[in-house]
């Protein structure tokens, strides 16, 4: 494994929470400003997708504690890493 350079070490991990029931924009400022995706599809459905760029466990545990505190179910987490093109590639 090589070591990592300066830039990746600033660059803070991205993930993907996805939690039992829809969630409406107006509650990404109290959950720190992430961005949502509702998903409506038979085998999963009224959830929502919870994509944020997350600096450390502490914040990683914070996140967590508020989708426990709105009483909602987690589904997944998962975490991602931004690839060249921009896009975003699961670890």
């Amino acid at each position: 494994m090589e070591p990592k350079t300066s830039k990746q070490l600033k660059e803070s991990p991205h993930y993907q929470i996805v939690v039992q029931g829809k969630l409406s924009d107006s509650w990404s400022e109290w959950l720190g400003d992430v961005s949502f995706e509702s998903i409506n599809r038979i085998y999963a459905s009224n959830q929502t997708t919870i994509f944020s760029e997350i600096p450390d466990q502490a914040a990683l545990r914070g996140l967590l504690n508020k989708i426990w505190d709105l009483n909602l179910t987690l589904v997944s987490v998962n975490r991602q890493e931004k690839i060249p093109n921009g896009g975003i590639n699961e670890y």
